[in-house]
C-alpha cells in the first residue's frame, strides 16, 4: 500500500493531508510554482473559494453560515455579511488570499441567512434581535447597507424560512416564532428609501404570533425549546419548527399547528377537544346540577392534559440526564421528493415523510452531524471530523472523503456547486 498526497499545493492552495489508496491517477501540471496535482479518483477536486485564513486574524471575524443563490454566495460573519459574485471564480486580488468580495456594514453577529430568489434579497437573523433585509442587487465598492431591518425577537434570531406563500417565519429561544406576512413585507420593500422608518414600523407591527392556538385536531403548541431550525416543505404547504429533541408541523396558509412529537416520532401535548366544548355546555346549560357535571369533567380532563405535560417533560429531562444527548437533532434539510432528514449528535441520519412519520434511519459515521444539503437526486452530509459523505434519496451511501481537518459548519448549494465552511 502506497502513501500519497493528495490535492493542489500552489501560491495559493492548500495540500491535502496524506492518505493510503491502492490506485492513483497521476497528472503533472505546471502551476506558476512548478508543483504538481495527484488526484484520487474516489475524491471530488476542490476550490478553495476563501483559504482557511490565519486564527489570529479572524478575531470577531469568524463565519457561521452561508447561503447561495445561482449567481451569488453570501457568508454570515461575526459583525455582518459577505456577498461573494460566482461569476468569475478563479479571479485573484481579494483580501485573504480569498475571491473577491463585498461586506455590509458593521451589525450584531448574524446567527441565520435565508435567500429570497423571486425578491431578489436575502434575510438575516441577528444575535440582538433584528432581522436585516439586503438586496442582492449589490454593485458598491464599499461597504453596503442593509435595505430594512426591524426589532423582531427580545432574544436572538435563530432560524428563518420564507414559506410557499411568501410568508417570513423566524424563531427564537423558548420557543417563541413569529410570522411575518408577505403582504406588509411586500409594501415595506415598495417604500423609497426616506420612508424606510416607516417601512419598518410596518412590518413590525403586523407580526403575527401563531402561539397558544389549539388546532381542530386536538394538538395545543407548549413547544418551549429553542427554534433552532425552520424548514418549508413548499410542496405540501407545511412549516416544520425544531429545537433539539422535539418537531412542530404547521399548516402554512392557516398557520395552525398540525402535530407536535419527539426524536423517536412520539405525540407530544395532545389534550382533549372536548373540555373546550364543555366550556360552552356550562354557559349554556340552566341546570346547576349540570353545570356541576361538566364542570367537573371539565376540569377532569383538564388535570388529565396538564399530568400528560408534565410527564413528557420528565421524559425529556430523564434522557438528557442519562445521556441520551446523542439523539439530539443537529441538522435538518429536505429533497425533492418531499422527504425530510434530520441528522444526530450520534451520526445518525434520520429520514421522515412529509407528514412527520419517522421513516428509517441510517448510520455511516460515528461522529456528529454538523449540516445536511439537498443537490438533485443526492443528500451531501458534513460531520463534526471534518469528513463528507453523499447519499442517494433512499439513503444509500455512494461515497465520502475527509474534506476538511476540523469541523464542517455549514453547506449550501448553488452555481452547480456545493460549498463548505469549516
Amino acid at each position: 500500500m502506497k502513501k500519497v498526497i493528495l490535492g493542489i499545493k500552489s501560491r495559493k492552495r492548500r495540500r491535502w493531508e496524506i492518505d493510503e489508496i491502492d490506485e492513483v491517477v497521476e497528472s503533472i501540471l505546471e502551476n506558476g510554482g512548478g508543483v504538481f496535482i495527484l488526484v484520487h479518483p474516489n475524491r471530488p477536486f476542490s476550490l478553495e473559494l476563501r483559504p482557511h485564513p490565519l486564527r489570529e486574524t479572524q478575531i470577531g471575524r469568524f463565519l457561521r453560515s452561508i447561503v447561495a443563490t445561482p449567481s451569488q454566495l453570501w457568508a454570515a460573519t461575526e459583525c455582518g455579511l459577505r456577498l461573494w459574485k460566482l461569476n468569475n471564480l478563479y479571479a485573484s486580488g481579494g483580501p485573504e488570499d480569498a475571491l473577491p468580495f463585498l461586506e455590509s456594514v458593521g451589525t450584531s453577529p448574524t446567527l441565520c441567512l435565508v435567500a429570497d430568489q423571486g425578491s431578489r434579497v436575502v434575510w438575516s437573523g441577528h444575535r440582538d434581535g433584528k432581522i436585516r433585509c439586503w438586496r442582492m442587487d449589490q454593485n458598491h465598492q464599499t461597504y453596503f447597507k442593509e435595505s430594512l431591518s426591524w426589532q423582531a425577537h427580545r432574544g436572538p434570531v435563530l432560524s428563518l424560512v420564507i414559506t410557499a406563500y411568501g410568508d417570513l417565519w423566524s424563531g427564537s429561544e423558548a420557543g417563541v416564532i413569529k410570522i411575518w406576512p408577505w403582504e406588509a413585507i411586500e409594501r415595506s420593500l415598495s417604500l423609497t428609501v426616506e420612508e424606510r422608518p416607516m417601512a419598518a414600523l410596518l412590518v413590525e407591527r403586523s407580526f403575527i404570533d401563531p402561539r397558544g392556538q389549539l388546532a381542530a385536531n386536538g394538538f395545543v403548541n407548549v413547544f418551549n425549546s429553542d427554534v433552532k431550525y425552520l424548514l418549508s416543505d413548499n410542496s405540501r404547504a407545511k412549516v416544520w419548527t425544531a429545537g433539539y429533541l422535539s418537531f412542530a408541523l404547521w399548516d402554512a396558509r392557516t398557520r395552525e399547528l398540525l402535530k407536535v412529537y419527539n426524536t423517536d416520532g412520539q405525540l407530544e401535548n395532545r389534550v382533549d377537544i372536548s373540555s373546550v366544548q364543555d366550556i360552552s355546555i356550562d354557559f349554556a346549560s340552566g341546570s346547576k346540577k349540570e353545570k356541576t357535571q361538566n364542570s367537573f369533567g371539565f376540569f377532569q380532563r383538564s388535570r388529565n392534559a396538564i399530568m400528560g405535560a408534565a410527564d413528557a417533560v420528565r421524559r425529556v429531562a430523564a434522557k438528557g440526564a442519562f445521556g441520551d444527548d446523542n439523539r439530539r437533532t443537529e441538522a435538518m434539510a429536505i429533497a425533492v421528493d418531499g422527504m425530510v432528514w434530520t441528522g444526530c449528535t450520534s451520526g445518525s441520519l434520520v429520514q421522515w415523510d412529509g407528514n412527520g412519520n419517522r421513516l428509517q434511519d441510517f448510520l455511516y459515521h460515528s461522529s456528529p452531524v454538523q449540516c445536511l444539503c439537498t443537490f438533485g437526486m443526492r443528500l451531501w452530509v458534513g460531520y463534526l471530523s471534518g469528513t463528507v459523505q453523499v447519499l442517494d434519496l433512499e439513503g444509500n451511501l455512494l461515497g465520502g472523503w475527509v474534506a476538511h481537518s476540523c469541523p464542517v459548519i455549514n453547506m449550501t448549494a448553488g452555481a452547480g456547486y456545493i460549498f463548505t465552511i469549516n
